[in-house]
């Protein structure tokens, strides 16, 4: 372990004894502190002080360095990335609730570190403690931190309030001492700096004041919890009025600004901000800009895009224009200033209420910020108000098409006798398990693949969407038994870029999707659509529409083949006609 530290610029400083069979080595570089822990975990035997534990981490913790702690188990090739930078978070979180809005109440322990913040704050101070502040997990879900304050330089500083039984290593055993360690580390990764206070603390309330006013610091320094809500807004539904109404904003009133473009798929989204940058990079010519999007092919799409500029693009910091996932919002705070770029966009809004892009969206200090969706409805509810305020949608479907924005949509049905009335729902979307059995059905499958067979075998492209992986196999095997060149694609497709570039030039006739190609996914040449997956979220379902609805100079109609079940008379699935 020593070579893995001396390897990284680390300095062995000293050992922190807690009783004769646990302790703690640290070592320190510059910019950074690790602990490495040599606990016991045995059934029955004596615990030592944990006060001691949390006493002695704050102590390294105020040196303001970033501070990570593993077990001396741990492989030193788990440890490696951490060490030197190179720990790979996902791109993608999964859907989790923003526990800063629905945990109500504080539980005792939370009450009583209130009490003493607002003791040395004063009776207001709450408004500067973010509760259950999420933060990114490398298992794709995310943490909660007890409290948060931010300073409006930027830092971060978090507490956790820890009750014995439930933190102390040798009562919760050591597979959920790791997990504590991750949470405690994907912090210190992300530049915030965390305290602990233990329920023995807690009964000192004299220490506990002086240890909030070591740790926290003078309250002149703190932000306020906000929401970019607050910042002007407006919406425009048209490419020139967009442009003209953003620069008349600009003119006209101080920043910073935030807008929201809310626009049918295939209408012109991507194309205002384009056009925006442009013109703002005439007048600001050394302004950093940054795009964040929720996927690597999106990335992708726009690097492409905005390589005509006059300045870098890229997704590395170095780039005048710097393009990325959302987590470079994550990332990119333990790097630069929360004001380094002046303006921003945010591709596929609808996800920035998701609990830690909202959090991590908050953070920046940007003049500008340009939201982007064809979808302002989300399927947990949760509103696009609560990050840019209210706004409308003035330009529909129907109106893009007979404007001639976008391809017409002829709509057909496929009308089986399956039924969904046992499949449960649970007033969002059906349950996926419940959906996967009821659609295994071979004469379904095979009704689908004879009317593409019959009708479009003349080589117009499409996209099928699925229900789950099995369903996309089965899709493909029946298309290429009726010699139509057919692929799966999912999730761990591997050959996924291959495998489009052979749809685009025409060697594949069919995709057979599964949870992949609802979003952000641009080729104008697909002519046919089939929702042959039941879904109640009308937020999807536009999202398929839109994979279609582009058009191109060979390119005038969609056709949309929509699978109609029997159903209920509460759960009715979206259609084109509905």
């Amino acid at each position: 372990m020593d070579a893995l530290f001396e390897a990284n610029a680390f300095i062995r400083q000293g050992t922190i004894i807690y009783d004769g069979d646990n302790h703690s080595v640290w070592y320190r570089r510059s910019d950074a502190i690790v602990i490495i822990d040599h606990f016991t975990f045995q059934e029955s035997q004596e615990i030592f002080d944990y006060r001691h534990y949390t006493i002695e981490q704050n102590k390294l913790m105020r040196q303001g360095l970033a501070l990570y702690r593993f077990l001396a188990s741990e492989k030193e090739a788990d440890i490696a990335p951490w060490l030197d930078g190179t720990i790979d978070f996902p791109t993608r979180y999964r859907r989790n609730v923003d526990r800063s809005l629905t945990v109500a109440d504080a539980s005792a322990l939370e009450h009583s570190f209130e009490e003493r913040f607002c003791e040395v704050y004063g009776n207001d101070a709450l408004q500067f403690l973010n509760r259950e502040y999420p933060i990114p997990s490398l298992g794709g879900e995310t943490f909660a931190l007890d409290y948060l304050v931010e300073y409006r330089d930027g830092t971060k500083i978090a507490v956790e309030e820890n009750g014995v039984t439930y933190h102390h290593p040798q009562i919760i055993g050591k597979s959920a001492y790791r997990k504590q360690l991750e949470k405690q580390n994907s912090a210190a990764y992300h530049g915030i700096r965390l305290f602990r206070f233990s329920s023995m603390d807690l009964a000192y309330p004299d220490l506990i004041d002086d240890q909030i006013r070591t740790f926290f610091g003078e309250r002149a320094l703190f932000k306020a919890v906000e929401l970019l809500a607050e910042r002007s807004f407006t919406l425009y539904d048209h490419q020139v009025e967009a442009l003209d109404e953003i620069a008349q904003l600009r003119r006209e009133t101080p920043p910073p600004h935030a807008v929201l473009t809310v626009f049918p798929t295939a209408t012109g989204k991507s194309k205002i901000v384009e056009e925006d940058l442009a013109r703002y990079l005439a007048e600001y010519p050394d302004a950093k800009i940054l795009v964040v999007a929720p996927s690597l092919r999106i990335v992708s799409d726009w690097i492409g895009r905005l390589e005509e500029l006059p300045v870098t693009v890229g997704d590395d910091i170095e780039a005048q224009v710097v393009v990325g996932t959302y987590h470079l919002l994550w990332s990119l705070q333990r790097r630069v200033s929360p004001d380094y770029f002046s303006y921003i966009v945010f591709d596929e809004a609808h996800h920035a209420v998701a609990p830690v892009t909202r959090r991590s969206l908050q953070c920046w200090q940007c003049d500008f910020l340009i939201g982007l969706t064809a979808t302002p409805q989300r399927l947990d509810r949760r509103k696009l108000e609560e990050v840019f305020g209210s706004y409308k949608t003035n330009l529909t479907l129907q109106e893009a098409m007979a404007k001639g924005i976008i391809a017409n949509v002829r709509a057909y049905r496929i009308e089986t006798n399956l039924s969904l009335e046992r499949v449960r729902f649970n007033g969002k979307e059906f349950v996926n398990a419940d959906l996967e059995r009821a659609i295994r059905v071979d004469s379904r499958n095979h009704l689908i693949a004879d009317v593409l067979s019959t009708y479009f075998a003349d080589g117009q492209k499409g996209i099928i969407f699925c229900v789950n992986v099995v369903h996309t196999r089965q899709m493909e095997a029946l298309l290429q038994s009726r010699g139509m060149k057919a692929r799966s694609v999912t999730g761990t497709t591997r050959d996924m870029d291959t495998i489009v570039r052979e749809f685009r030039f025409g060697e594949l006739q069919f995709l057979c999707s599964c949870n992949l190609l609802s979003e952000g996914w641009d080729v104008p040449e697909v002519e046919v659509l089939v929702m042959a997956r039941p879904t109640l979220s009308k937020v999807l379902y536009q999202q398929q529409l839109g994979r279609g609805l582009r058009r191109n100079k060979n390119k005038r109609e969609l056709f949309v083949i929509d699978v109609v079940d029997q159903y209920g008379a509460l759960a009715r699935p979206w259609s084109v006609h509905a």
